[in-house]
């Protein structure tokens, strides 16, 4: 957590805050929902950033930062076979939408109410991300490691499954992240791959 909200900055006001008070994600929050977590007036907000979008923007960014950042490092710590790297990234996914749900609502949900020059960097991270999934998928269809009926259909699978923890986890759940990440890598098994000669 805390390497997330020194990377944010945001010049004090989003930083921390948001990452601390991202518990309660029953749906995809609102500025006035951020601006309640900071405990700051929207006067307060605007005067670090120009618009509503700006702030939206620096969010959306975060979000696809942290995610695409878990990712790679998952990647590089997989010292397997395709088979190993794919539950690695899952496994990645997951995680980052569990331990951070509002920031990862903002990050996915707020994402078309921005302009195309403000969406761009998250877009190309979003686009970064998927080609890292797409390539371990594939590479495992190609030397055999395991089969997948449809490797975009695949990689769309393992995103939404990601995606959907966040508008339901929160410290109420009887569950750690890590649990979640346990229990959704047996589900990607059974529902996406449809054999695996390597299933660590």
């Amino acid at each position: 957590m805390a390497a997330v909200c020194r990377r944010a900055r945001l010049d004090g006001l989003v930083d921390a805050h948001v990452c601390r008070h991202s518990s309660d994600a029953e749906s995809s929050p609102s500025i006035r929902d951020i601006e309640g977590r900071l405990r700051i007036n929207s006067a307060t907000l605007h005067s670090h950033y120009r618009s509503k979008e700006h702030v939206l923007a620096a969010l959306v960014l975060l979000g696809h930062q942290e995610l695409h950042t878990r990712l790679q490092r998952a990647l590089m710590a997989s010292r397997g076979g395709p088979a190993e790297q794919l539950v690695a990234l899952a496994r990645a996914h997951v995680l980052a939408h569990a331990e951070y749900p509002l920031l990862a609502l903002v990050a996915n949900a707020e994402l078309h109410a921005l302009g195309s020059e403000a969406a761009a960097p998250a877009l190309a991270l979003r686009e970064q991300s998927w080609q890292l999934l797409l390539a371990v998928l594939d590479e495992g269809v190609r030397c055999g490691e395991f089969t997948v009926a449809d490797p975009l259909l695949a990689a769309a699978a393992i995103v939404s499954m990601g995606r959907q923890v966040a508008h339901w986890y929160g410290p109420r759940q009887p569950y750690t992240p890590t649990q979640i990440a346990e229990m959704k890598h047996r589900s990607l098994r059974a529902a996406v791959l449809i054999s695996m000669t390597n299933p660590s």
